[in-house]
């Protein structure tokens, strides 16, 4: 979910209550939400969520450090993070919201006799980064890599350091 309906408020049986908090009530302890940059602008443009709407960084703060298993979902694209330094800078202020868990992927790449044309899968397939290059400044940063698995186009990584938990795809 990119998480901008979570603070809505919405009755459930008879009860009026914020999402999140209907979610937590019926047992639900780990979400994951789609955030591509913690610039609200930057985010909003990568992201294609209309003007207005945006995930506040308090909201994401608060239910990582009061309620819920959170991990934040970030898209590697060039107008956001396309760099292992601008995967730190994403990190630093991940781990000052409380947030533990993240997970950073690669654009959606099909195999072209099945990509439909269109301005997105253009620029997917033009975006040319690797997972072993965000693994490996992982790797000098102290993390160790718990699992591995080859892809059809690129790794899969899972790399942990001190309960912080970084999946690259």
């Amino acid at each position: 979910t990119n998480g901008l309906r979570l603070w809505e408020k919405i009755t459930y049986k008879d009860k009026s209550n914020q999402l999140w908090q209907h979610l937590l009530e019926k047992g639900i302890t780990d979400i994951s939400i789609s955030l591509a940059h913690m610039d609200p602008d930057k985010n909003r443009a990568i992201m294609r969520i209309p003007t207005g709407q945006n995930i506040k960084l308090e909201h994401l703060a608060y239910l990582a450090q009061n309620h819920t298993n959170l991990r934040l979902s970030c898209v590697l694209h060039p107008d956001g993070v396309d760099s292992p330094d601008k995967m730190a800078e994403y990190l630093d202020q991940g781990l000052n919201l409380g947030i533990k868990k993240y997970v950073f992927r690669l654009p959606s790449k099909f195999i072209s006799k099945y990509t439909l044309s269109s301005k997105y899968a253009s620029a997917n397939s033009s975006i040319s980064l690797k997972t072993d290059s965000f693994r490996d400044w992982l790797l000098k940063k102290g993390f160790h890599t718990d699992y591995q698995r080859k892809e059809f186009d690129h790794d899969l990584f899972i790399m942990r350091k001190e309960g912080i938990e970084v999946s690259i795809d």
